[in-house]
């Protein structure tokens, strides 16, 4: 299905000439997930109707749709940590826009992408100090017309940028 998979990648207007294999190269990783020791989180980006969602559309029915992939336009990292549990479920977030310049939800998101990229450990205390966390296996797929922030350069390292044209 490889060839089939590229073919129809390739029907995007992506910048570059090679997107489409890197793409291609992304799916890969998001279904060996955690059995790597490194996964790179990819940002696609692009103006309006360029096909970010038809894409995450297509990218949720190679992965056999939602028992396959955590897929939202609306998560926390709260949510994302909760639903991936223990497992390696590769992440997808569509529309991941900047918001509130006081908001910290995309930066959390972004951090919590950034430690799934060497399935690194997460804590967090809880009202009842027993705390909570777990490693993230993830790989993070993330789609918006706008990066929100500044990236540090410890994301900008775990990142893939891909962009499309409309």
């Amino acid at each position: 299905p490889g060839a089939q998979i590229l073919e129809t990648l390739s029907t995007w207007n992506w910048q570059r000439d090679i997107d489409a294999q890197v793409m291609l190269g992304v799916i890969g990783t998001q279904m060996l997930g955690g059995a790597l020791d490194w996964r790179p989180t990819v940002w696609i980006t692009g103006g309006k109707a360029s096909g970010k969602s038809t894409l995450q559309n297509l990218i949720k029915h190679v992965h056999g749709g939602e028992k396959g992939l955590v897929q939202s336009n609306d998560a926390t990292k709260s949510g994302l940590t909760s639903r991936i549990g223990h497992g390696s479920l590769p992440v997808a977030l569509d529309e991941l826009e900047p918001g509130d310049e006081r908001a910290s939800k995309e930066k959390d998101i972004i951090t919590l992408a950034r430690v799934a990229s060497s399935g690194g450990q997460w804590f967090r205390g809880s009202s009842d100090q027993k705390g909570a966390g777990g490693n993230v296996y993830s790989t993070f797929f993330f789609s918006s017309i706008l990066i929100p922030g500044e990236l540090k350069p410890q994301d900008l390292s775990r990142l893939l940028i891909l962009s499309l044209s409309a």
